[in-house]
């Protein structure tokens, strides 16, 4: 959940899915400059170019971001940014489901 400021995020669904080593500054350009160089295209084909690209979204306070398992992620705090954040899983663990059953949002 973030509490102030904001943040991008930058989603890769699998099978695309991967770690980088690419600082979230330069990658965030790259894809800004990828988008950029997209030629217009008949209906339907650059839906088919856009497939390869990260889904983009902004989050703002209040907002609370799932990512789902298996899904890659970036972020980049676009302002100073407070935000809570929590990985766990839902094979059963007795940690992960004492914290989903206390969450008070």
């Amino acid at each position: 959940s973030l509490f102030s400021g904001r943040k991008r995020w930058w989603f890769y669904p699998p099978p695309r899915s991967a770690l980088s080593r690419h600082h979230a500054v330069r990658a965030a350009e790259a894809d800004e400059e990828e988008r950029r160089m997209l030629a217009p295209a008949a209906p339907g084909a650059e839906a088919r170019e856009r497939e390869r690209l990260p889904l983009v979204c902004e989050q703002v306070p209040g907002d609370v971001m799932y990512v789902p398992t298996d899904w890659g992620h970036m972020t980049l705090n676009e302002e100073t940014s407070v935000s809570l954040s929590r990985e766990f899983t839902w094979d059963g663990e007795e940690s992960d489901a004492y914290f989903i059953n206390t969450l008070q949002l």
